[in-house]
């Protein structure tokens, strides 16, 4: 399944907000983008997101786009940045920060179109291999996420299972985990596991039945749930 492109817009307008929205979804399709708006840079800033493209206005209240831009990069050197103002005077400020881009308003949607042409060719290069890193019994590993099959808590530790048959174990906890991987779309369906959604080749009774035929049990507050973030998955990949 390729991942959804998440995009994040940042204005004091609401309906401005919006209006890119509508753009984005029009560009890309509503099944390949997850669009999260925010009116207030402290807004954004408290959202901790990894996001693969950020849409910031300049002149915001409290919070303004260059502030949140040096933010930023103060611990995200790899998001696109594309600035949204009608103050010009701010882009030499603003491209010694890195932004992707910076666009004037009123927007234009030809210019836009022709930024995410640009952007899209980045990201679907960078995006082929992503790695996340733990500190394990076998030492500080790196790992594909794409090979991770599914985390399993058991006896105070995490069990990570790959593709490959590996197993690492750390310490760590699932709720954490799930907030660290669920950009990844990686879902919970019991509070001892975290399986990745493209593992899973079927829904049977009260389990999910991944590759290799393991099962992985579904707790019955979860169940609706799983199912539908399921269907949700295969739909998308129809789409695509």
């Amino acid at each position: 399944m390729i991942k959804q492109y998440r995009f994040a817009i940042c204005d004091d307008d609401i309906q401005f907000c919006n209006k890119i929205k509508s753009y984005i979804i029009e560009y890309y399709g509503e099944n390949k983008v997850e669009i999260s708006i925010f009116n207030s840079g402290e807004d954004f800033i408290k959202s901790k997101v990894k996001y693969d493209c950020i849409f910031l206005d300049i002149e915001m209240i409290n919070l303004n786009g260059i502030e949140i831009a040096t933010m930023i990069r103060n611990y995200d050197l790899d998001t696109y940045i594309i600035i949204v103002s009608g103050f010009p005077k701010y882009k030499n400020v603003a491209y010694r920060l890195h932004v992707f881009d910076y666009l004037d308003k009123p927007l234009d949607k030809t210019m836009l179109f022709k930024t995410l042409d640009d952007m899209t060719i980045l990201l679907q290069n960078s995006q082929i291999d992503i790695y996340e890193y733990f500190q394990t019994n076998h030492g500080l590993v790196k790992l594909k996420v794409n090979d991770i099959m599914y985390f399993e808590y058991s006896e105070r530790k995490i069990n990570l299972y790959t593709n490959n048959d590996s197993i690492y174990q750390f310490y760590d906890t699932i709720y954490k985990l799930e907030e660290r991987f669920k950009q990844y779309h990686f879902i919970s369906p019991h509070k001892a596991f975290l399986v990745n959604i493209d593992y899973i080749q079927n829904i049977h009774l009260n389990d999910l039945i991944l590759e290799k035929d393991i099962i992985i049990p579904i707790s019955k507050l979860k169940k609706k749930q799983i199912k539908d973030a399921y269907l949700n998955a295969i739909s998308k990949e129809m789409d695509q």
